[in-house]
């Protein structure tokens, strides 16, 4: 057991140490370890619920902070729940193509209630090519005993700073009380 831990452990710091190093050698606006990054998405939930989200990424080398805002809103009603995502991230790079961030942090739901929790993230992205990456976010976040699941999945286009991106985003609870999951488009600008 103790091997396996030395094992992560040496993992993780390979990682790190390989996100500086990368992170001196990258061009502006270079998807892997942006500087900076935003991005703003629409998803279709249901044909009466839709969501518009925007995330901030700043970091350098192998420490990052990302912060994502969700607005649900149902067509006819006047009701809302925006959820709000905020983790400190570890920033590993895997090869020049690949990165893998470990992240911890809070979440807060804002509608009839707020509630606030514990989340963690481990986004990965996979840049096969300079134009053509694919992204996959996934964030566990626990309020009281309700965990919420979130993975965002899609396929990122870039051309120098700009891209545009399109996926599937879920996201559910574990006890089956809700479901907003749906298609998820976007545009980002990164530096």
């Amino acid at each position: 057991m103790q091997g396996l831990a030395e094992g992560v452990v040496l993992g993780l710091a390979a990682g790190g140490r390989q996100s500086e190093i990368q992170a001196k050698l990258r061009d502006p606006g270079h998807p892997l370890l942006p500087v900076a990054k935003v991005q703003a998405g629409w998803q279709s939930i249901t044909s009466d619920l839709q969501a518009v989200d925007y995330q901030l990424l700043l970091g350098h080398g192998l420490i990052g902070a990302e912060f994502r805002h969700t607005h649900f809103r149902e067509r006819d009603a006047d009701s809302h729940l925006d959820l709000f995502q905020a983790h400190l991230l570890y920033r590993m790079a895997v090869t020049h193509r690949i990165q893998w961030n470990l992240g911890v942090g809070g979440a807060w739901l804002n509608g009839q209630e707020t509630q606030s929790g514990i989340s963690f993230a481990t986004p990965l992205r996979w840049w096969p090519l300079e134009w053509l990456g694919l992204e996959l976010q996934p964030a566990w976040t626990w309020f009281n005993s309700v965990r919420l699941n979130d993975v965002d999945a899609g396929l990122v286009l870039r051309y120098r700073r700009v891209n545009v991106h399109a996926g599937y985003r879920w996201l559910e609870s574990n006890n089956d009380a809700a479901s907003l999951s749906g298609f998820r488009m976007g545009v980002g600008w990164r530096f």
